[in-house]
């Protein structure tokens, strides 16, 4: 099978921060994000989470070299979809993260 491999793309819904209404606006800044970050060669698991006015890129941790030395566009790109900050989250891509942000 030819995506036996392919990383877990669940719902872009799962990307917004518990709390946050679900727009469509929130979703397309988190399609674009992604998709700009696999413009630049990203591959694996990522992940742009919604948090309000901040977005933190979730990458495997080998690829966050590649975002820091590229940080500057990414910033740029994502301020550009409407988030106030950028956040490359330096443990990298974890399952449930959202849940570890909404715990008191």
């Amino acid at each position: 099978m030819p995506t036996w491999d392919a990383p877990a793309a669940p719902c872009l819904s799962s990307r917004v921060q518990y709390g946050l209404s679900i727009s469509p606006t929130r979703l397309r800044q988190v399609e674009r994000g992604e998709e700009y970050l696999r413009s630049l060669g990203v591959t694996g698991d990522l992940r742009v989470r919604h948090a309000g006015a901040v977005a933190r890129i979730e990458v495997e941790p080998s690829w966050i070299p590649h975002l820091e030395a590229r940080r500057e566009a990414i910033e740029a790109q994502l301020r550009a979809l409407g988030f106030a900050q950028v956040e490359i989250d330096p443990r990298g891509y974890r399952r449930g993260s959202l849940l570890e942000r909404s715990l008191p």
